[in-house]
């Protein structure tokens, strides 16, 4: 502390003293000054990373909303996704089914129209039978009325002939 203090005789310099306080004084303010900045700096600081820390927390909470949303999102697809396959094999076993339903209705089918062509060309030579009978029993027919005409005929010039002679 004796840092430019000149001694006199009962001790220190009062001016000297005085004007060593004065300095410090003069400095413990210019540093108080600055370090009053400094804090209102940091304050600042402190205020401005409080609202940035304050953001990312809304930042963050938004963020978690939309992942909540994605994950609510991909469980749904997910489902979707099962449900599509669970419809697809469904689906192809159904479509087996019909498929091998149809072959067998059609060889029954196939079947079927086997027995109506032959059953079909059975009336068909039946049909041609009975044609053939009605025709030869037309021709008889016919045969019978052109005898029984003639007769007819015979007997009227006859019975003409006949009353003319009488």
């Amino acid at each position: 502390m004796s840092k430019g203090f000149k001694s006199s005789l009962f001790g220190f310099k009062k001016s000297d003293v005085i004007e060593y306080i004065e300095n410090s004084n003069k400095q413990n303010a210019e540093k108080n000054i600055d370090l009053q900045q400094k804090i209102k700096d940091l304050e600042l600081q402190i205020e401005n990373l409080n609202n940035d820390i304050l953001a990312v927390k809304q930042e963050n909470e938004r963020l978690q909303n939309i992942q909540g949303e994605y994950i609510q999102k991909y469980a749904e697809v997910e489902q979707l996704s099962e449900d599509i396959g669970k419809l697809y094999i469904s689906a192809q076993s159904t479509a087996k089914e019909i498929v091998e339903q149809a072959i067998i209705d059609k060889e029954t089918i196939n079947q079927e129209i086997i027995e109506n062509v032959a059953d079909i060309e059975e009336m068909n030579t039946s049909f041609g039978n009975v044609k053939t009978d009605f025709d030869a029993c037309m021709k008889l027919f016919s045969n019978a009325i052109e005898r029984l005409n003639s007769t007819f005929l015979l007997a009227k010039s006859k019975l003409e002939t006949g009353e003319e002679a009488e």
